[in-house]
């Protein structure tokens, strides 16, 4: 059985957020991560962008569009939100709590850094799996939006 992985793209008028992922170099990413037993994908979704963020979004749940769910890699799937915001929040208030742990090194942050990217830059400097699924949903998001992606 596949695993399951929530997330939220988050977006504030022609601007998304992402969050720079530790260690992997260029890679952004959106917060996600994988569903845990006992919680819908919405509840998952949330967690997660507060484990990766310090955001709590659970305020803005009526903000949110529920996406669906989707292929991503062989042996996992993405159920997405998306958050449309009025005004982008300052990222200086962002913390990444979520820890990952490898043999032989110190515990470190799953996310290292965040930023405000135009559509462009955005799907740019995710990795290629999630890229694909941003660019197949842009059609999905530029209605949600009323405004252009780039």
């Amino acid at each position: 059985m596949k695993k399951i992985s929530c997330g939220l793209i988050i977006q504030s008028k022609n601007l998304f957020f992402a969050g720079k992922v530790t260690g992997a170099g260029y890679r952004w990413d959106i917060p996600k991560g994988i569903i845990e037993e006992g919680e819908t994908p919405l509840q998952a979704a949330v967690r997660e962008c507060f484990e990766e963020t310090g955001i709590d979004i659970s305020q803005f749940k009526g903000n949110l569009t529920n996406l669906g769910q989707m292929s991503y890699m062989p042996g996992k799937d993405l159920h997405l939100f998306h958050l449309k915001l009025s005004e982008p929040f300052d990222t200086s208030l962002c913390h990444c709590s979520s820890m990952v742990t490898l043999p032989n090194r110190k515990p470190f942050p799953e996310i290292c850094g965040y930023e405000w990217k135009s559509y462009d830059n955005f799907v740019n400097s995710l990795g290629k799996n999630m890229k694909r699924v941003i660019q197949d949903l842009k059609l999905n998001l530029l209605k949600r939006s009323g405004l252009g992606l780039s």
